[in-house]
């Protein structure tokens, strides 16, 4: 007897039968999966579902009509995709056999046993959520490797209970929708609303972003953290890969959202060549178009990355979102909570864009050697395309005219770098100290300058500083010259 009632079976299992053959390990990967899987329903739902899965290689017409039926005749329909799969003409049909029946796309899911193509992708499944079970190391080969019990255990036994948990939530959800329309007589009491007593982000939209595969488990985490507040969640289904599907659904969910949040990692998200933040703009990549936009539209941002990540040495085209001003290095379980925090202050609505005037009149004195110059150069251009003014020093020979261009400088910037790459260690200590100088013999309150930093870029092989002060700042890119600092210096600015 099905769980789901009015079904014959609750779950069909739809495979291509060279998916199931022995590996190197012994393991008959779809048979053990729907083992594990009848195991994890069975503990989570308190009886035993009915899960249909047929190892017989069907050949007979009669056979495969009888396939067609249980497919058409299951609660729920589970593909466990791979290339095999697409390329089989009746793994196909059984797909299309659940769908010539009422069932929608949210009683369709997606196991991808090894990646496909996006072009090559079922139609009735180019929409669904879908759950990978392969794994692959991008900073070697970038081979797919299946997650099986015996290889990559720990990752396969967290997909498995993270799908049971869905397909449970799934599950229930037909059984009552059920129940009710069967209750629903003349002289039968309306069955009650479900109430719960955690709803602190009801009616609040976040928009969890796509993530590369080795962040699947912590993003599924975030979702489950927030939806047990009653958040909503987007995306309600993966989006439609490739560029102008993608940007087209991810547009119009950023829109509705009050905020988003990205799980940012050590591998890069893939770069379609027509995927554009705007008409004719260079190709970007997902997670960084999902950043640009949500920036855009002026949506409250939260990224998070592993504390113990070593930004310096991911040198990959999604580097720069690893040190930006958004990004929180710390705990996930402290992250998840501080989405939480954002929202309940108030931080969902749509963030107003500073005055024009308050923008032109920030002032960044960028303090260099001459054998920096080409850096600080580099930062003065960076800061001037977002809108603020940056000096260098003056190209004066006396030391008097030097000290009268640093005190002009000093007293009206808003920020104040002092550039520590290829200039000797005395430098940066003669120039600091010229500093503290001039704040002691000028008029201007030292609370109203917001930084003073120190910008340490490449070589990295130089001695430390080696000063206590405790109102400098140090941005560390002795082993990758970046101008992400920048936008974090711009974004205290103006806060």
């Amino acid at each position: 007897m099905s769980y789901v009632a009015g079904f014959r079976h609750d779950v069909f299992i739809s495979y291509a039968h060279y998916d199931n053959e022995a590996d190197s390990q012994d393991v008959r990967w779809v048979s053990r999966f729907q083992i594990d899987l009848t195991r994890a329903l069975r503990q989570r739902l308190g009886t035993n579902p009915d899960i249909f899965f047929d190892n017989r290689n069907l050949q007979a017409g009669h056979e495969i009509d009888s396939l067609m039926d249980n497919a058409r005749d299951a609660a729920v329909f589970l593909a466990v995709v791979s290339p095999s799969y697409v390329q089989r003409d009746w793994t196909i049909k059984e797909l299309e056999a659940f769908g010539d029946g009422p069932g929608e796309v949210r009683r369709v899911i997606a196991v991808e046993l090894l990646p496909v193509k996006e072009a090559e992708y079922p139609p009735r499944l180019a929409r669904v959520m879908r759950t990978s079970f392969w794994w692959s190391d991008e900073t070697s080969e970038n081979i797919p490797l299946k997650l099986t019990p015996k290889s990559g255990s720990d990752n396969y036994e967290r997909r498995l209970q993270v799908l049971a948990h869905q397909m449970e939530e799934l599950l229930r959800g037909l059984r009552d929708t059920r129940a009710e329309r069967a209750a629903a007589r003349p002289e039968a009491a309306p069955l009650p609303a479900p109430v719960s007593d955690q709803t602190a982000l009801t009616g609040k939209v976040v928009l969890v972003a796509q993530v590369t595969n080795d962040l699947y488990d912590e993003r599924e985490q975030v979702i489950a953290y927030l939806k047990q507040f009653g958040a909503k969640i987007l995306p309600e289904q993966e989006y439609l890969q490739g560029g102008p599907d993608f940007a087209r659904e991810f547009k119009a969910d950023i829109e509705r959202a009050d905020c988003f949040a990205q799980l940012l990692g050590p591998f890069r998200s893939s770069r379609p060549q027509d995927l554009r933040c705007e008409p004719g703009g260079e190709p970007t990549s997902y997670a960084q178009f999902q950043y640009d936009c949500a920036k855009q539209a002026g949506k409250p941002i939260l990224q998070w990355r592993r504390p113990n990540l070593d930004t310096a040495s991911v040198t990959h085209w999604d580097a720069r979102l690893l040190d930006g001003p958004e990004v929180l290095a710390m705990g996930l379980q402290d992250f998840m909570k501080e989405i939480k925090k954002t929202i309940e202050r108030g931080a969902q609505k749509a963030v107003e864009p500073e005055p024009q005037a308050s923008r032109d009149n920030l002032v960044v004195f960028i303090n260099a050697d001459r054998d920096d110059l080409d850096v600080a150069r580099d930062l003065m251009a960076e800061f001037g395309r977002n809108a603020c003014r940056a000096w260098l020093p003056a190209a004066v020979s006396s030391a008097r005219d030097k000290l009268e261009d640093l005190k002009s400088k000093i007293k009206i910037a808003d920020a104040l770098l002092f550039v520590y790459g290829k200039a000797p260690q005395i430098w940066v200590h003669k120039q600091l100290m010229k500093y503290n100088q001039i704040e002691k013999s000028s008029n201007a309150k030292r609370a109203q300058r917001r930084i003073v930093a120190l910008y340490i870029t490449p070589p990295a092989d130089k001695p430390d500083i080696d000063l206590a002060w405790p109102d400098l700042r140090e941005f560390d890119c002795r082993l990758k010259f970046t101008l992400t600092p920048v936008q974090q210096i711009i974004a205290e600015l103006r806060r």
